[in-house]
This record gives structure tokens, sequence and C-alpha cells, in this order.
């Protein structure tokens, strides 16, 4: 049987200042990692955030609206939250879901759609891709089930109303948590259903339309 995958989640608000999310990123490491020093911040060759001084630190940072969100473990790891807001979601689809999910979303009236984004980001962030991927990655099984990508294990995750989050692992995950200061903690359990600790509901940004590129969309998404 394999070994679930330990993660732990923390939320804050998120101000969008300069600076903000690798702020909120160094804290939430030193939550994580008592007596970790002042981390130092590296990219990798996609843009991909890492401690060149704690390499054993895997995390994966998303924002969008109201929410700022990191997910740590011992393992690869990749999240991703979208806020749910009007947008051309048939459009969008076209031009950056495979085949198989746009039929996917056919058949759901185009519901699921931000589930599904983030299905894909969060592959991509476990990976290291980017969004260079976006277009080639394919989260609908050949027989239609979803979220699903060969070798790895994708769980939808209702961690706040009025938005979709997915966490991607290398195997089923299992969550711990901790309470310390301005950040919370989002509890999940191998059932994603069950309840989740976070920070209170904040109210919701302004909506999005159709952009012309992959990281035009993301950047408005997030």
């Amino acid at each position: 049987m394999t070994e679930p995958q330990r993660v732990t989640i923390y939320s804050a608000a998120y101000d969008r200042s300069p600076g903000a999310s690798h702020r909120l990123l160094r804290q939430a490491a030193q939550l994580y990692a008592p007596g970790l020093a002042e981390p130092a911040l590296a990219s990798g060759a996609h843009g991909k955030p890492y401690f060149p001084d704690a390499p054993q630190l895997q995390f994966s940072i998303s924002h969008s609206g109201a929410y700022w969100l990191c997910a740590f473990s011992a393992a690869p790891v990749g999240l991703d939250v979208q806020q749910h807001r009007d947008c051309q979601k048939q459009a969008l689809a076209r031009r950056f879901f495979s085949p198989a999910e746009q039929a996917f979303l056919e058949r759901t009236s185009h519901a699921p759609f931000f589930d599904l984004w983030c299905a894909k980001e969060s592959y991509l962030k476990f990976t290291g891709e980017g969004l260079s991927g976006l277009e080639t990655v394919c989260t609908v099984s050949p027989e239609g089930g979803f979220p699903s990508v060969p070798g790895v294990n994708l769980q939808l995750l209702p961690l706040f109303a009025g938005y979709s989050a997915c966490l991607c692992t290398a195997s089923p995950a299992v969550g711990a948590d901790a309470y310390i200061g301005p950040l919370g903690s989002c509890e999940f359990a191998e059932d994603s259903r069950k309840s989740v600790h976070s920070a209170g509901p904040m109210r919701a940004s302004a909506p999005t339309n159709v952009q012309a590129s992959a990281h035009a969309v993301a950047e408005n998404f997030q």
C-alpha cells in the first residue's frame, strides 16, 4: 500500500503589496520548520521559488482574491487556488484545455471550470513545468474521470466558499494542522470533503475576462 504524503497548508489574508507573497512564505516556512534561520529565496528554471539553504523544504504557493496559501511537505507538492468569478469560460476552455477537458466541461455546463483550472495548475506546480505546460496536460481520464493525471494524486479541497483549490502529490495526502500568529493552517484529510479549518470568509475581488495568453490569464486568476 502506498504511504500517504503528509502536507501542511498555511493560509493568510493577501493584500497584494510588493513582496507580500515572499514575506508570507518565509514566515510560513519558519512555522513549518521551527529553528529555521531567515531563509534566502532563489528561483528555478521555470521561475519556481525554492530555499537553496534548505532544499529539504518542498512547498507550493498560490494566491487568488483575498487568500494566500502555501503547502509544505517532505516530498514535491503542487497547490493552486482560484476565486470563482465571471469570465468567458468557453473561450478559455477552447484556448487552454484539451479536447477531453472541453468535453467534460460541456457535459457539466462548465460548472467545474475553476476546479479543472486548479487541477491543471497544481499539477504543473508539482512537476515544476510552469505555465508552459498548461495546454499539454490533461486532467480528465480517457474514461471521463476527473481529476485524473497518471502517476500523481489530485485532491480538490473545499477550503473557502467561492473558491476552488487543488493539491497535487505523488501519493494520497493527509493533513497536519498548526495555528500560530496571523497565519491559519488549513486541515484536510484523505477524504478531502471532511471539515476544514481556515481563516474566515473575505470579500471577493473584481471579475476577469478572457486574455490572449496563458501567462495573462493565470496572472488575472491569481
